[in-house]
Formats: structure tokens, sequence, C-alpha cells
């Protein structure tokens, strides 16, 4: 079976094994995972112990299950357990996104996946009595924070960015990392929990010409690992500021954005295909989000259309959707639509292609 479309089947009996840690729960069935397949999910990276109870309820409200950041140095024990509480008390399926203090990269990539890899191990050894209903990790893999923005950095120009991604390239440290996650996808596997991994986009392009030069350029080890779902990170409000440094226009971009990517997402991963939306507000990287629910809508119908199925898609970010007045009127289920062709998703698609040739 290829690694990019394999699910974990892994019984529950694996998950009871773990739960010895856990007598007085009875039954088996008692850490049996929350899980649903007519949600949409959500990234939630902006919570502490003191606001994650509410924000895992106001998920509910809004029919959406949760991806939560658990960040090294921020988030310890206790707040593991009052996310994973709440999301028991509200019926809420929960992932955590295990992050690296900003020192060591944040996201996981090449860099630095032994400590990545050690993080997200001992939430996993808590998890039985901390979260026993938990339904898995998300593995967020991504250039260096400190990296990224200083290749995003208004001063250089182009050529100064692609001499720095051709430069900053390691095949032994890249392969070494694939290693390394492979061997922690693998041991989550054996503990019955499931593993996504979610990524750049540019790593669609690169899988065109059947090669990994933009993933090797982005310290970003994605392929042939087995995870359960890879999602790539499809964001209209990005894109807008890739085509301006990549190619100096102000062109903003609509729901053909997502029917273009979707649709080779779905192509390339198959059963495992998966995609996230947005942004609704800014990240731990500053940038403008969308301004109106129809923005959103349109790009969940354009991935539906794709055969990227509701609770494949997840939404960045709960913390931006609870910023509009009417939060639910961005996140309600519409029907599949194609998103029309547009010509600065052509234009953009082909100056990443073309950099790829250079990588």
């Amino acid at each position: 079976m290829s690694s990019r479309t394999s699910l974990s089947t892994r019984s529950i009996n694996t998950r009871c094994a773990l739960g010895l840690l856990l007598p007085l729960l009875g039954a088996c069935t008692s850490v049996e995972p929350i899980r649903h397949d007519d949600r949409l999910q959500a990234w939630l990276e902006f919570t502490s112990i003191d606001t994650v109870a509410a924000q895992v309820a106001d998920a509910a409200e809004l029919f959406l299950d949760l991806r939560v950041a658990v960040i090294q140095g921020q988030h310890d024990a206790a707040f593991v357990r009052a996310a994973c509480a709440a999301a028991d008390e509200h019926d809420v399926a929960l992932i955590l996104w295990p992050l690296l203090d900003p020192s060591d990269g944040y996201w996981p990539n090449q860099g630095n996946a032994p400590a990545f890899a050690a993080w997200t191990l001992q939430l996993a050894d808590a998890a039985p009595k901390d979260c026993p209903r938990l339904d898995g990790f998300v593995v967020d893999m991504e250039m260096p924070i400190d990296r990224a923005e200083t290749l995003s950095g208004v001063g250089l120009s182009l050529t100064e960015r692609i001499t720095a991604l051709v430069d900053g390239a390691d095949p032994v440290a890249f392969e070494a990392a694939r290693g390394a996650y492979t061997e922690l996808v693998g041991e989550l596997h054996a503990r019955g929990l499931r593993v996504f991994v979610s990524s750049l986009p540019m790593l669609i392009d690169d899988e065109l010409d059947g090669d990994e030069g933009i993933a090797h350029a982005l310290w970003t080890p994605v392929q042939d690992i087995p995870w359960d779902r890879a999602s790539f990170q499809v964001y209209r409000t990005l894109f807008a500021e890739y085509a301006t440094s990549l190619l100096g226009t102000d062109d903003t971009f609509g729901p053909g954005l997502v029917t273009s990517y979707a649709e080779h997402i779905e192509a390339f991963w198959g059963d495992a295909a998966s995609i996230d939306l947005g942004t609704t507000g800014a990240g731990v990287v500053e940038h403008g989000g969308m301004e109106a629910p129809a923005e959103l809508q349109e790009d969940i119908a354009a991935a539906l259309a794709a055969g990227i199925p509701l609770h494949a898609i997840n939404v960045y970010s709960l913390e931006g959707l609870l910023e509009h007045d009417d939060p639910a009127a961005w996140v309600r289920t519409p029907s599949p639509a194609e998103g029309a062709e547009e010509q600065p998703v052509e234009s953009i698609r082909n100056i990443i292609q073309g950099l790829d040739e250079l990588l």
C-alpha cells in the first residue's frame, strides 16, 4: 500500500493496552477517541489554560472539531488536561498540534526533527492519562520561523531569495529528518493515534515534476511518510503576498486557487488528501485575513467539489472566526462548486513551477 494513501487501522485494543494506567475507567470503550465525519476542523493557535475551555465551547457551538496548539515552554500538562476535558464535555474531536519554542524553529522541519519528536512523544506518553479520547497529532511542517521571516522580508530581491533557498538545501540532513519523522509516525501509530501533516502548497507544485527540489529548499520532508492525512495550506490571503514578492503584482485570489490546488492534492494523495483554507485572521507571522464569510464559503465549496471530504478541510483559524460578528456564517457547509479559472492562479503556479526547475 502506498505510504501516501495508507490510513491507520489500529483497533481500540491498542488504546486499551495503554489505558492500563487508568483501571478505574472501566471498559475500554471509555477511551475511544472522539471522531466526526460531518464537521470542518479549525486550527486554534493562540490559547492558554485560562481561555481554552471557552474556545472549545465556541468550537462546539460552531460545529467544529479542533487542532489545538501545544507550544513547548508555554503550555504544560495542566493545559492539555483542560483542553481535553473541555473537548470531552462538548463532544469536540481533538488533535494536538505540537510546536516548539520560536528559538528552536517553532514549526517542525528538517532542522529540528529530534527536538520535535521528543516533545511530541512526551505529550503522547501522557495522553492515556491526560487526554484518553485524543484523536491524534498534526505535524505542521514548515521552515524554521526565523528562516521564513528572513526569506519573506521585503528587502530581498527574487534572486536573493532563490540563492538563499538553494544554498540552504542539505540532502543528507533532509533524509535524516525524513527518517526521524517516519519513526515518530510509527511510534504514534503503535499507540493507536492518528498522525496528520500540514505543509506548504508549493510542495504540490514540487510533485508535478516528480522531484523534491522545493521540499529540499523549504526543509519540509513530507513525501514517503505514512501520514493518515496530508493537507496543504492553500490560503488565498497568503497567495496575495506571494504574488507581490514573486510577481510584483497586487493580484487577489478567489476559489479558483483552491480548485487548482485541491484537484492536484486529490490526485497525488488520494484517500489521504486534505486541505487548509483561510486565513480568517493573523497567525504567528503577521498578515491580513479574509474580509467576508463568502470568501471562505467559496473556498470550502471548491474543496468539496474537488473531492476532499468535509472532515478533511481545516480552517485557519478559530480565533479569527471568533473576531467576526457572525462566525457561523463562515463555516456553514455549502454545496460543492468549482472555482472559475483565474489568470493570477495560472501565473503564480507557473512561477513556482519555474522556480522548481532551478532548485
